[in-house]
């Protein structure tokens, strides 16, 4: 979504802007930098300085998603509403050409792309098909050569569809957002924090995992497994809540749920709401969910089925008791764990839950420059969300299956859907 103003029109105000200190607007993934800007100023025209609050590796990698966009202020002041294509302006390296809602969309070439000889392609376009049988048969008959942001293909399906045309493409797999439970801190019983980790224990996720992602997901601990920040996969098999007695639930994490249930005031369970949204496989996950808690904890729940943004505005308004969801991290860092799950402030945060410690680590880890020291904070954080309290129960940190024709050269399975939109450094050989 291309469209440049005339080249005499200046890009950047005279002024310093302070655009991310202000909290009287929302800033969606992009306002985790508010963390480390302090201020900054206007060096000439296309340089811009930025004094952060303390050193930080993760500033410059936050700053370089596609989530940070620099538009011409005039612009901006006139308005007009930017989620409007034909309002959108940008850099990249394809232009919006013609766009038919429900359908599809259609790009050229930006030939004044700031990359010289990107991209390959003349044009792309790009086709809205919500029903999965018809994605995987337009893969087939090779009509579509690759993925966009979402297919509505299950894992399961990508693999067979890897199997069945292992001749013709390719599954690509990226780690994708954490799956899991938002608990409402605000609402009886959920206020009880013994209530709360009584959950996070009982949870088997093992069978959840085979059962939505053929086994690719990874067990759902609180940060993605195998990262320098964060326990191995094998660890966090052997840690409770997350570890099995061959091959069933362990035992004594189901006891000492039940404990603290019994300790809280909830010794025969109760009967809560778990809402879920009708997109990806919440609804399916909530309702393996419900069965166990049933089985481990005698808590009979049932599962709340809401249209997509219903269910969204009902987590922000707090109306809801236990609710699926999924967030992540949008760069490899503990900074983008900790701001989208687990802050005060995060995203999906929804009941504003805050442990002081867990708060503390926050603010010393993000400042701390030693790796080592840094590592030690953050498997203290870990434990904090899996043996003390928290208000985000993960179940799988999911893995993103992406089935791409073997005539697409140079494709990289990208860590997000923002940093797959690009295509600027794609080909085919031979010719699309």
């Amino acid at each position: 979504m291309i469209r440049r103003p005339p080249r005499s029109t200046p890009l950047y105000s005279s002024a310093a802007s302070d655009v991310y200190k202000r909290q009287d607007e929302p800033r969606p993934r992009s306002g985790l930098i508010r963390t480390y800007y302090d201020n900054s100023r206007v060096v000439n025209a296309k340089t811009v300085e930025v004094t952060t609050k303390f050193p930080s590796g993760a500033f410059l990698a936050f700053l370089s998603t596609d989530y940070n966009k620099i538009l011409p202020k005039h612009h901006l002041e006139t308005g007009i509403d930017l989620k409007l294509s034909d309002n959108a302006l940008g850099s990249g390296p394809y232009k919006l050409v013609n766009e038919d809602r429900d359908v599809g969309y259609e790009f050229v070439k930006n030939d004044d792309y700031f990359k010289e000889g990107r991209p390959h392609w003349d044009g792309m376009k790009a086709f809205i098909i919500k029903d999965k049988g018809a994605v995987i048969a337009a893969f087939k008959a090779r009509q579509v050569l690759l993925p966009n942001a979402a297919t509505n293909m299950k894992v399961a399906d990508v693999v067979q569809l890897g199997i069945d045309e292992a001749d013709q493409g390719k599954v690509y797999w990226a780690p994708g957002s954490l799956y899991g439970m938002h608990i409402n801190t605000n609402v009886a019983p959920f206020d009880n924090a013994k209530v709360r980790l009584a959950i996070q224990l009982a949870i088997h996720r093992q069978p959840i995992i085979k059962l939505i992602s053929s086994g690719k997901a990874l067990l759902g601990g609180p940060f993605p497994p195998n990262f320098w920040f964060a326990a191995t996969e094998e660890e966090l098999a052997q840690s409770p809540g997350f570890r099995e007695l061959n091959g069933e639930k362990h035992p004594e994490d189901i006891a000492r749920a039940r404990e603290l249930l019994a300790e809280a005031g909830y010794p025969d369970g109760f009967e809560p709401a778990v809402t879920a949204r009708s997109v990806g496989d919440y609804v399916a996950v909530a309702e393996i969910l419900v069965a166990q808690l049933e089985s481990f904890l005698n808590i009979k729940a049932h599962v709340k089925v809401m249209e997509s943004t219903a269910g969204k505005a009902a987590f922000r308004s707090g109306d809801y008791e236990l609710g699926m969801g999924a967030g992540g991290a949008i760069i490899p860092d503990p900074d983008a764990v900790i701001g989208g799950l687990y802050a005060k402030s995060a995203s999906a945060n929804v009941s504003d839950w805050e442990h002081p410690r867990l708060t503390e680590i926050s603010e010393l880890q993000t400042r701390e420059l030693d790796q080592d020291k840094r590592r030690d904070l953050l498997l203290e954080a870990a434990d904090i969300l899996m043996l003390e309290d928290t208000q985000w129960v993960g179940i799988f940190w999911k893995v993103e299956g992406k089935y791409v024709d073997n005539s697409i050269q140079n494709y990289n399975a990208p860590g997000s859907a923002a940093s797959e939109l690009k295509f600027e450094h794609t080909w085919c050989d031979p010719a699309c």
